[in-house]
């Protein structure tokens, strides 16, 4: 295949501004767009090889996985390999186990799978998750693990009924990102069925290119110019304007991902674009952009843990640096494994078995152990003794047997709380202090999206009917459920019911480095709360009329919106920034059942 310097210069626009968003730089809140991008030059790429050599007769399955092995492992189980001491020095349990999933999970390419099941891309933990940037790998590598045999399938059936099929194939994966959005949002972001039409978009790509028309030959310079001009701008339009709340990889994925086609299909050298592309710097970062990729969430992952608060930007930058000079020597390293001359396939399959028994053994120990949880007598003393056996069931109503029932006790209040797992953590506060003997709660556990939106009174939704007080408590809200807020209280208060708004909670960025702190003060330290929980308790208080709104924040912080970590007794008062551990339920519900607006619940 012959070699195009103008893609490795599009890998380096590609990787550049992952980094930079993962980096937490605003400008660039959109750089996540860089993955479509590769997803695209990697389906493009991987057909033009595979359809070179079929058209000589030559293409080998196993040669085909081979070559994959060699391009991915060596660094990716070189890295991964790094991370495990300092994951096992500065990660708390909870969050140790929780690498360890990721280890065994990469081992089988299924970090994606892990991810969708446990977390979302947006959420605050994943920041300290060096892992995190893998399930793009997962993705790759189950689409090759198909594709081939796919195209084997659809070499019979001519080329023509290929691209039909492949077309539809992409269309059915696309229409299904974009419906996915709203109900399945983190797998929908993760997994291969609504990820795949990227890559068929560079396979479709590849497929023009190896049979263009004889028109294509002679396209003047400056159509295929305004084309590559027109595909970069889709692309760095996605970098700078897009953000968390863009409807992703749905329909707006066409612009980073077409445009990319653009770049690939008209990039020739003598335009200017595929000269800038095909600039040497440019070209060196795209030869070390896997590498780059693989570096860089590791080392910001572990800068953030090892800070009590958001790490300053030289720091990022210093991650970034290093980074580049990781990348720059590991690429040296993949290109040995590269080289079946210098590396036989032997020495390939012994090293990368050896390798994936020691990442998935060390994963698994991390697993079971729950990061070594039972070692860590600190977390321990956090736990009621009662559920010393399992670490995460350390709240007084870990599964409420309560949720969703109807109420029944005719001596009691019907109180109705909707909310999330800050809502779990106010029902621990209630039983951790014996409160709630006064009212019989029940928990509506959904959204607060929209409550009359089916054109239905409040009367009629559910438990609502029956409430005499409602308390409505989350930690937070996405912006088009933060637009349904107004309406939703107005049609809770006007239907005649008691309704409280809690504030949310928080404490702080993060707690690793104090749990691993050996400060003779560390039991007084403070960590500040975040900046996105101020702005949305800020946002609460301005919404809600005032004699509705409690604002928990104001009552446990002090002046400066600073909140302890232990209680007074040196216990810890949560494991995970947001939630509570037995002692922060008793010590946070005394707090806030204290307040005016809840004393009549105790």
């Amino acid at each position: 295949m012959h070699y195009r310097r103008e893609i490795d210069g599009l890998r380096a626009v590609a990787v550049v501004p992952v980094m930079l968003f993962h980096a937490g730089f605003e400008l660039f809140a959109g750089g996540y767009v860089g993955v479509d991008v590769f997803f695209v030059i990697s389906g493009y790429l991987i057909t033009s090889v595979i359809l070179e050599q079929q058209n000589k007769g030559n293409f080998s399955l196993i040669k085909f996985y081979e070559r994959r092995a060699r391009r991915i492992l060596p660094a990716l189980y070189f890295v991964m390999l790094c991370c495990i001491p300092p994951a096992l020095l500065w990660m708390q349990p909870d969050d140790l186990e929780n690498f360890g999933q990721s280890l065994a999970a990469n081992v089988f390419f299924a970090n994606n799978y892990l991810l969708a099941m446990t977390s979302g891309y947006w959420d605050l933990a994943s920041e300290f998750k060096p892992l995190l940037h893998t399930w793009s790998l997962a993705v790759e590598e189950q689409y090759y693990l198909v594709f081939p045999a796919f195209m084997l399938a659809l070499w019979h059936l001519g080329k023509k009924l290929s691209v039909t099929l492949l077309f539809l194939t992409a269309a059915v994966s696309l229409a299904a990102a974009q419906f996915w959005m709203i109900d399945f949002p983190d797998r929908n972001f993760y997994l291969l069925p609504t990820r795949g039409w990227e890559l068929i978009i560079g396979v479709l790509a590849a497929f023009y290119l190896a049979n263009k028309p004889p028109e294509f030959e002679i396209l003047k310079t400056w159509k295929a110019e305004a084309f590559c001009l027109l595909g970069v701008l889709f692309i760095i339009y996605s970098v700078f304007f897009f953000d968390e709340s863009t409807p992703f990889p749905g329909f707006w994925a066409l612009l980073p991902t077409v445009g990319t086609v653009l770049v690939i299909l008209f990039a020739i050298p003598k335009t200017m674009t595929g000269r800038v592309l095909g600039w040497k710097p440019l070209v060196g970062i795209g030869l070390i952009s896997y590498s780059l990729y693989l570096w860089h969430q590791p080392l910001f992952a572990f800068a953030r843990i090892k800070s009590f608060e958001e790490p300053a930007t030289y720091i990022y930058l210093l991650c970034i640096l290093g980074a580049f000079l990781l990348a720059g020597l590991s690429w040296k390293f993949e290109m040995d494994f590269r080289n079946d001359q210098k590396i036989s396939r032997k020495f390939l399959v012994l090293s990368a078995a050896i390798c994936s028994a020691v990442i998935l053994s060390s994963g698994l120990i991390f697993h079971y152990t729950s990061g070594f949880y039972n070692s860590y007598d600190e977390l321990r003393s956090s736990f009621s003794e009662n559920y010393a056996g399992n670490k995460n069931i350390g709240y007084v109503a870990r599964n409420l047997s309560f949720i969703g029932r109807r109420f029944h006790q005719e001596d009691k209040k019907n109180l109705l709380l909707i909310g999330d797992s800050f809502t779990r953590d106010l029902i621990n506060m209630g039983l951790a202090n014996n409160y709630f003997s006064n009212v019989e709660p029940s928990i509506y556990n959904r959204k607060f999206n929209c409550l009359g939106s089916s054109g239905k009174s409040i009367d009629e939704l559910g438990l609502l009917k029956d409430a005499e007080i409602v308390i409505v408590t989350y930690r937070t809200l996405d912006p088009d459920e933060k637009a349904c807020w107004s309406r939703d209280l107005r049609l809770l208060t006007e239907s005649n019911k008691k309704v409280i708004v809690v504030g949310p909670k928080d404490f702080g960025y993060n707690i690793n480095a104090v749990l691993r702190s050996n400060a003779v003060d560390k039991y007084d330290h403070k960590n500040k709360i975040s900046a996105d929980v101020l702005e949305f308790n800020n946002f609460l208080k301005e919404e809600t009329p005032k004699a509705n709104f409690v604002d928990l924040i104001d009552l446990v912080s002090d002046g400066n919106q600073n909140v302890r970590l232990y209680s007074k007794d040196k216990k810890l008062l949560s494991t995970d920034r947001h939630h509570l551990t037995i002692f922060g339920a008793k010590e946070y519900g005394q707090i806030l059942f204290s307040h005016s607006l809840l004393r009549d619940l105790r």
